[in-house]
């Protein structure tokens, strides 16, 4: 997948908002705007504004225009919730940080009954393993599920490099709604990886995303710093 004209615009409001010239509650330049200053079509940069919408990063008003989300945290902590980014990547670079991905595996399963009984209607699986880093420092491990009848030539292309976020709103199956379940254990082949005493308890975050059509598109188990994350809780009563 080449790196397509949009990541310019969606770069540069990342770095705007980073550098506080752009901050949480301002409105964003318009799409011609931002049209005419990259040499793009309008059509482009409303792709890279809708996907920081998809990711919270932005908050499109109807009629009034695009503003930078209020619920943008800068406490150098990775924030999971209903209202904060759901691109850690994305997140990671408003916090001033430097995100990237090394793959560990990448390779597809047959048949897995657990995996099953997760999807109902599908049978193979891609598994992505990836160890995630901010800077130079290790915060997480995922191991990402999605089926092959979706994404079937997902094998094509190098996930160290590019978004898997990116590839599914390729495939127009981007998920945009989640069910997140959270637990803390213990686990000492993750804490290797991680860096941190083998004793250490860490977040289990599993990750259930949802298509625009309601239908589970990505299955994510997420291991994570406890240092590194904190969860912001919605109760309804």
């Amino acid at each position: 997948m080449k790196n397509f004209l949009h990541h310019k615009v969606e770069e540069y409001l990342l770095s705007e908002i980073k550098n506080r010239n752009l901050k949480p509650g301002m409105k964003i330049s318009s799409e011609r705007e931002l049209a005419d200053k990259f040499n793009v079509s309008r059509m482009t940069v409303k792709y890279a504004i809708d996907k920081l919408v998809d990711s919270k990063i932005l908050i499109k008003v109807q009629g009034k225009g695009t503003y930078v989300s209020n619920n943008l945290n800068y406490n150098g902590r990775i924030i999971l919730s209903d209202d904060n980014p759901i691109s850690i990547k994305h997140e990671n670079i408003v916090l001033g940080k430097s995100s990237s991905d090394y793959v560990q595996k990448f390779k597809l399963l047959y048949n897995q009954n657990n995996l099953n009984k997760i999807f109902k209607k599908y049978y193979d699986f891609y598994e992505l393993n990836r160890i995630r880093f901010a800077d130079d420092s290790t915060y997480g491990v995922e191991y990402c599920y999605f089926p092959f009848d979706i994404f079937k030539d997902a094998i094509r292309y190098d996930f160290s490099k590019i978004s898997i976020y990116d590839y599914m709103a390729y495939k127009k199956n981007l998920p945009i709604n989640f069910i997140t379940k959270i637990e803390i254990v213990k686990n000492p082949e993750i804490s290797n990886i991680l860096n941190i005493d083998l004793n250490n308890y860490i977040y289990k975050v599993r990750f259930f995303g949802f298509n625009k059509k309601r239908d589970l598109v990505e299955y994510t188990i997420s291991y994570m710093k406890m240092d590194r994350v904190e969860f912001k809780i919605n109760y309804k009563l």
